[in-house]
């Protein structure tokens, strides 16, 4: 199994320096023809000098910048958008008030 990116050595760099985990798992598909494929997370924890305490939803919907891999807006959108694609049995609450917060945000500035 290996990783499907060029860009992970980069990006893994760039996240150790600033202090996260970096974790490879195994992510199995639902379905067992699509089989498995390797998944590559990035950890900010309460050790990392960057971490931040838990923050109300408000605040994080109104703090999200621009990083040097993109806009961070995308990484709360696209998993928004891909539960309710692959899953859209599952719920997830947090998720779904967060995307729609900052979802009017953008749409109000």
């Amino acid at each position: 199994m290996r990783l499907h990116s060029q860009f992970l050595p980069r990006r893994r760099k760039k996240s150790e320096n600033i202090g996260n985990t970096t974790v490879i798992l195994t992510f199995y598909t639902r379905h067992l023809q699509e089989g498995q494929f390797a998944l590559e997370l990035y950890i900010g924890t309460e050790d990392n000098p960057n971490y931040i305490e838990p923050a109300p939803m408000e605040y994080t919907q109104s703090d999200l910048p621009i990083s040097p891999s993109g806009k961070i807006i995308d990484y709360l959108l696209n998993p928004a958008h891909a539960l309710r694609d692959l899953l859209p049995e599952v719920d997830d609450p947090y998720l779904f008030e967060l995307e729609r917060l900052v979802t009017t945000m953008k749409n109000v500035n």
